[in-house]
């Protein structure tokens, strides 16, 4: 069973946390005081991210190459001093998608090994139009099936999975799926990126009777186009709407 939250605790965490993300870039993507390009580093902390997106109906993950593709392992990048943790990471991910609005949350701190004694890890989720672009721009860079990644470290195989179970958990209270999608989208892609996430099958009348609650998602005046078959309707997630949802007192459940 999902554990419900207080709304109000939910839609700050959506709106003020979730949304507003960060990333690197791969020539940052070495530990140590340079690699944010930042005046003032810290080297006794580093970061590392489980960045995931969707492709063809499965979940992928992004990983780096080292050792000329010897190796490959979870990008990784430096503290700038200046700016704390958080807007570090920010910073990093913002560099590698072109994009400062990306769901991003933090997923685990842990004693590191090597360059630095402690390693804070981000997960992120990235939209179809950003994932796109990522790994062809950085050659040292692929996407991944989560459950056939390459050989990684101890650690990062156990960020893999901690994201994905945090994924999955959130799914059901909190509206993270819409990260995953492009901004405006059809009802059946909508029900096929829940199904991928949550590894089910959900009967149609069943999941149009589930989001017909969601007040947040909002129809367009808009339709497919160019598709062979009958073009369905474009919906997408209204931001402000789903705030207030929340302040009406109401929770998302899926």
């Amino acid at each position: 069973m999902a554990v419900l939250l207080p709304a109000r605790v939910l839609c700050k965490r959506l709106v003020q946390a979730p949304m507003s993300v960060d990333v690197y870039s791969s020539k940052n993507l070495q530990v140590g005081p340079s690699s944010t390009g930042c005046v003032g580093g810290c080297p006794g902390i580093s970061l590392r991210f489980v960045i995931l997106a969707l492709g063809d109906n499965q979940i992928e993950v992004l990983c780096k190459s080292q050792l000329g593709g010897e190796t490959w392992d979870l990008p990784e990048g430096g503290i700038c001093s200046n700016e704390g943790i958080r807007k570090s990471a920010q910073k990093q991910l913002q560099s590698v998608t072109g994009m400062d609005r990306i769901f991003h949350d933090q997923l685990q701190t842990f004693g590191g090994s090597g360059k630095a004694p402690l390693t804070v890890a981000y997960y992120a989720l990235l939209p179809p139009e950003v994932c796109s672009r990522v790994a062809p721009v950085y050659s040292n860079m692929r996407w991944w099936h989560w459950a056939h990644l390459p050989q990684l470290s101890e650690e990062s195989e156990g960020l893999v999975q901690s994201a994905i179970r945090s994924l999955r958990l959130r799914a059901y209270y909190e509206p993270i799926i819409f990260s995953l999608l492009p901004k405006r989208f059809t009802l059946l892609q909508f029900q096929k990126v829940y199904e991928t996430v949550l590894n089910v099958r959900i009967g149609k009348s069943n999941f149009r009777r589930k989001i017909s609650r969601m007040d947040f998602l909002i129809p367009c005046q808009e339709w497919q186009q160019d598709v062979a078959h009958r073009a369905a309707r474009l919906y997408e997630f209204d931001e402000n709407a789903y705030i207030k949802f929340c302040e009406s007192g109401s929770i998302f459940s899926f």
